[in-house]
């Protein structure tokens, strides 16, 4: 307890025990960069995996989904962070409500100034953000254009629906490869994979239990991620510094009781 304001731990345990505080909190593994004091345009993408359904917490069960909300930095030739390519900032829990777990991802989206791709099947995301007027973060559906097993057309939409389809496959695909695509090489001439680069020891420990069924809520949201990386590889979004942010806002999403930095 901080001036009457809970503070909620990290979530560590997979899968999470009912029988502890599941509100869950961010870590922040890399706060946001700055250039010139404003965090570059499209540098930070965030990857979404909302639950669906309000429940107490005496009401939920380990058959019941988390919310997993991954801040990744994208590469790029600024030198950021070694160039980028790295998970930044993870958060994953259950609070009573959708609309809180939202109001985190908008927290997120302003404090990192990215964009968010949602996965739209569940939640009400879309609904809260269009109630506060900040569509303007969330990223339409990627066309997946460049697969022809999946049936798709291009959308207006907001977010991505995966589901147990095709579409997870095809995202689990793009995540193995994600996962070993080879960054380079340590000082004994050991391959460096990007998983080297994940230093969130929870997702590690998920990657490691998966099985197509059950409930991976990190790796839901990594695979709504893959989706998006691959739509900015076609489109070709330029990272650029916007001196016209308002780096106020951003200083004080630090006030915020549910962060924490390791």
């Amino acid at each position: 307890e901080s001036e009457g304001v809970k503070i909620h731990p990290y979530i560590e345990r997979v899968p999470f025990d009912t029988s502890s505080d599941f509100y869950g909190c961010i870590r922040q593994y890399y706060p946001p960069v700055t250039i010139n004091g404003v965090v570059p345009d499209n540098l930070y993408r965030i990857w979404y995996d909302p639950f669906g359904v309000n429940k107490e917490k005496n009401d939920v069960t380990n058959k019941h989904s988390l919310a997993a909300i991954y801040v990744f930095a994208r590469k790029n030739n600024l030198g950021v962070l070694g160039y980028g390519g790295k998970l930044t900032a993870v958060y994953v829990g259950r609070p009573n409500t959708m609309a809180e777990v939202d109001k985190i991802a908008l927290y997120l989206c302003k404090l990192y100034n990215a964009k968010m791709l949602v996965e739209n099947n569940k939640g009400e995301t879309i609904q809260n953000f269009r109630l506060w007027n900040e569509l303007n973060c969330l990223v339409k559906e990627p066309t997946l254009a460049w697969d022809t097993s999946v049936n798709t057309k291009t959308s207006n939409e907001y977010g991505i629906s995966v589901g147990d389809t095709n579409t997870k496959l095809l995202g689990l695909s793009l995540l193995y490869d994600f996962l070993y695509t080879k960054e380079g090489f340590d000082n004994e001439n050991h391959i460096i994979y990007t998983f080297h680069k994940i230093i969130d020891l929870p997702t590690l420990l998920e990657l490691q239990k998966f099985k197509f069924n059950g409930n991976f809520d990190r790796i839901s949201a990594l695979i709504v991620g893959m989706f998006d990386l691959k739509e900015l590889l076609i489109s070709n979004l330029t990272i650029k510094a916007n001196m016209n942010n308002n780096s106020n806002e951003v200083k004080t999403l630090f006030s915020r009781p549910f962060f924490a930095k390791t």
